[in-house]
């Protein structure tokens, strides 16, 4: 039998097929020499932050990549895959190599992954996954919550509309995330956001069967490794046809001097906080929402009187202007934070009581009145850091703190069982 026929791991199984699955796949797909000759090279993804590789900087705060700092991979006239400038540097190093062991015969050239490679998928627009992911939340409010219990002439302002439309998320959420930051630390924003990552192949990652077959058993495999160590990159372990730039390598680093800058300095250099565009995100959203409702409702059904006097007429309604209602003076500053703070934590698993938010909500204040209101975003930032929004971190969080409260310690392999042990209320997660 060959060997990647004992590894059945796929997402139409059951939970517990999954998990077993998994952790076989964990222990047992790659060889012992992979670990023995390249030390630290594989990467395990799915633990803890590393969830998080290229999101979150080393305070776990959210960032995001820069279009300005994108770099071509491969300029074609189908298609331009981008990465950060010297990710790409090093990844055109690497094919370089690849080239070379190729056309002396070093290398099987009938390998459909790892002979001649190239660049199948690399940055996404964080922007554009965070449009497709928050979209149905509007659709869905409008006729479902609205439409649907006949209650559109309740609404005769746009604050009358976010108001029923906070009810409605703080009701519907249940461990979904909304803001812009909490889908960029969730399961279910790809990694590929962080334009570190870099996929040779277009795979599916969830079968199991196909990750040993066509990549970690191929012939060239081995070589794959050694060209990824020496330019810098990790192999994550779940996704094995997907290198990653390895910030803390002397490798990479060499390639981020020609940009001035280095693992230090990188994530200031090169990334934006999530939280300083998200209160606006939020607040554009609504704008956007409150005028697709008016669209399809533009008039407001008045009734006065009864019996004979009854008497029916319509209002129109007024479309919004994101200009009217955007967060530039600290009374509207206030508005959308205090509504900004009770979906982080909802989307943080209520992690704070009614009187702690109630708390967070007064320090806010203090910096909006001095006129701060850069501090007040960096203050919720650090509210709300951490991955208890997160389902799989926030079993691993709990499951830890219980341990240690009990006097018992915990080793890195339970921590991993844990992790794996969450990965079927993940199904969802995007790789």
């Amino acid at each position: 039998m060959a060997r990647e026929k004992l590894f059945k791991g796929n997402n139409a199984l059951s939970a517990r097929e999954i998990f077993n699955a998994r952790v076989k796949y964990s222990r047992s797909a790659y060889p012992t020499s992979a670990n023995r000759d390249y030390p630290g090279l594989l990467r395990d993804f799915w633990f803890i932050e590393n969830l998080y590789y290229g999101r979150i900087d080393r305070s776990h705060r959210a960032i995001v990549a820069p279009r300005n700092k994108l770099k071509s991979l491969i300029p074609t006239e189908r298609k331009s895959v981008l990465i950060l400038d010297f990710v790409a540097d090093a990844f055109a190093d690497m094919k370089k190599e690849f080239d070379k062991h190729l056309n002396l015969g070093r290398i099987r050239d009938d390998d459909p992954h790892l002979s001649d490679i190239s660049a199948e998928k690399s940055w996404i627009d964080l922007n554009v996954l965070y449009n497709n992911h928050s979209s149905p939340f509007r659709k869905e409010f409008i006729n479902r919550y609205i439409l649907a219990r006949s209650i559109e002439n309740e609404i005769e302002s746009f604050e009358d509309f976010v108001d029923l439309f906070m009810s409605f998320l703080e009701e519907n959420l249940s461990g979904v995330p909304f803001t812009r930051t909490g889908f960029l630390t969730s399961k279910y924003c790809s990694p590929l956001v962080s334009g570190l990552h870099i996929e040779i192949a277009d795979l599916d990652y969830a079968n199991d069967e196909r990750k040993i077959s066509e990549i970690i058993d191929s012939p060239n495999f081995n070589f794959f490794e050694l060209c990824a160590t020496k330019y810098g990159f990790l192999i994550d372990k779940n996704v094995p046809w997907r290198i990653v730039a390895n910030v803390g390598s002397v490798e990479m680093e060499n390639y981020m001097k020609k940009y001035d800058t280095d693992s230090n300095d990188l994530f200031k250099d090169y990334y934006k906080f999530s939280i300083d565009k998200d209160v606006d995100i939020f607040a554009k959203y609504c704008v956007k929402a409150y005028n697709t409702f008016v669209n399809s409702r533009p008039n407001i059904k008045k009734v006065s009187g009864q019996g004979k006097d009854k008497k029916v007429f319509f209002k129109r309604r007024n479309r919004a202007r994101y200009v009217d209602h955007a967060p530039t003076t600290a009374e509207k500053q206030k508005y959308w934070v205090d509504k900004y703070i009770k979906l982080r934590n909802v989307e943080c698993h209520s992690r704070y009581s009614k009187a702690f938010m109630a708390n967070i909500s007064l320090n806010v204040s203090r910096f909006l009145d001095k006129g701060d209101y850069g501090a007040a975003l960096k203050y919720i930032e650090r509210c709300f850091i951490g991955f208890l929004n997160d389902s799989g971190a926030y079993n691993t969080y709990t499951y830890v703190k219980t341990a240690t409260e009990e006097g018992m310690k915990v080793t890195r392999q339970e921590l991993e069982d844990v992790l794996l042990g969450s990965i079927p209320l993940s199904r969802e997660t995007q790789y």
